[in-house]
């Protein structure tokens, strides 16, 4: 692939801008990673497996989940040699079923003896019923249709092995194309990154104090959990000038597809905004360190769907001397299992669903090679408000100041050959 192809090109891997977090002796390099070449191999692998194994056994099912080494295709060609026979067997016998046929008919028919004499030479090249009249003929011709069909066999099986060696040649190739795509992120890789972040946190002249770095991959199963990753897509996108500027925007915001509400979630909406049916903050600690209800709005309370699991726990506790039991607690109990924990842990995280998607592209974007007046062009999908804070009423943090917690903010800036635009990418989650 050329040089400006694969720079336009998205099947590669994309990373996000860097996210460090750094104390006295350790700085944590976060980095999220969209790896669309990882997959795209792995794709054209399982797409040869379905072609050639079609009378085999699945084996390169388990590659698309984990990488393992695979047994070759003509080990299992082998193995499975009995399931091609079959096959053929089949093929060869709804052939003379067919050929059976036809002799009935030609049976039932008076033929001249000087049209018998004449069709009685039966090449292996031209071995139709038609050609058989008398009884020892047919036995004649029924031999020659199996040597045929042994032959037939001999070149089915002969095509279709020269067809599974020069995939499962493909096959190894592209298994060493993957395998090389996830060296890159290795430890053996990464040591000469590990070395320039060290010594860019380290003091000068004072090279006894060198933080510990670590870094830490993000997978991220769509482009558009990401801000600085979806934008980086649009904007090699947008220099294509075969494609259209409002054609990549709506297919961009189409790879999402916004939520939908119960009836019961919408009227409950609805009492929120308009009836201002706000809920109180629900626990209190005294000077025991024991919760204690709240009557107010508490026995009320709107069962919503954006209501956490925490909150759903403490508004069915129940206090029993210095003990507290909620229903969360009952479940767990009932359900000591690790996945029920698990389950209980992610589902009291926040942000961890995207809710809205908004996209600025401002600049020289005409696609003719005229310098033309500068476009801005804004699509939108979903809802950037925090629903912690503009809907349930609670308090929400701010990071640095301004910066929403639930809001990924990228701002970018590429060039074409008539000039520059600029590409601003808003991810809401809640």
């Amino acid at each position: 692939m050329r040089r400006w192809a694969r720079r336009l090109s998205t099947n590669r891997i994309l990373i996000s801008r860097v996210e460090v977090k750094h104390t006295n002796d350790r700085a944590v390099v976060t980095v999220y990673v969209y790896n669309r070449q990882k997959q795209y191999y792995l794709n054209k692998i399982a797409g040869l497996g379905a072609i050639v194994n079609k009378a085999l056994p699945s084996s390169l099912l388990e590659l698309r989940k984990r990488f393992k080494v695979v047994r070759s295709r003509l080990q299992l060609i082998k193995s499975s040699m009995a399931i091609i026979r079959d096959r053929i067997q089949k093929q060869i016998e709804v052939v003379s079923l067919g050929m059976n046929d036809n002799q009935n008919q030609n049976d039932n028919q008076n033929l001249n003896q000087n049209q018998n004499e004449n069709q009685n030479q039966v090449f292996i090249t031209d071995l139709s019923p038609s050609a058989m009249g008398e009884q020892g003929e047919i036995s004649k011709w029924k031999v020659l249709w199996l040597a045929r069909a042994r032959d037939y066999e001999m070149l089915y099986l002969k095509n279709y092995v020269g067809r599974s060696l020069r995939r499962q040649m493909l096959s190894i190739y592209l298994l060493q194309l993957a395998s090389f795509n996830e060296s890159k992120f290795e430890a053996k890789y990464l040591l000469p990154l590990t070395s320039l972040v060290r010594r860019v946190y380290t003091a000068p002249g004072d090279a006894s104090q060198q933080k510990e770095v670590s870094f830490n991959f993000v997978n991220l199963k769509y482009p558009y959990h990401n801000s600085s990753l979806f934008s980086s897509i649009l904007v090699a996108k947008i220099k294509n000038r075969k494609t259209k500027l409002l054609t990549v925007l709506r297919a961009s915001l189409a790879m999402w597809k916004v939520g939908r509400l119960s009836a019961e979630a919408r009227a409950t909406l609805y009492k929120e905004i308009y009836n201002r049916e706000r809920r109180l903050p629900n626990i209190k600690v005294d000077e025991n360190s024991q919760f204690e209800r709240v009557p107010a709005l508490m026995d009320n309370a709107i069962h919503l769907q954006y209501d956490t699991t925490v909150e759903r726990g403490m508004r069915n506790s129940r206090v029993k001397g210095n003990h507290l039991t909620t229903l969360a607690e009952a479940s767990c109990r009932a359900d000591s299992t690790s996945r029920a924990l698990v389950n209980t842990t992610l589902k009291a995280l926040k942000n961890k669903a995207v809710s809205g998607i908004r996209l600025e592209v401002a600049g020289r974007l005409t696609r003719r090679y005229t310098a033309a007046r500068s476009l801005f062009k804004l699509r939108y999908k979903g809802n950037l408000k925090n629903m912690d804070s503009s809907q349930k009423g609670l308090s929400a943090v701010l990071l640095r100041g301004h910066a929403k917690s639930n809001l990924n903010y990228t701002k970018t800036c590429s060039r074409v050959r008539i000039g520059s635009f600029g590409v601003k990418g808003w991810v809401s989650s809640s």
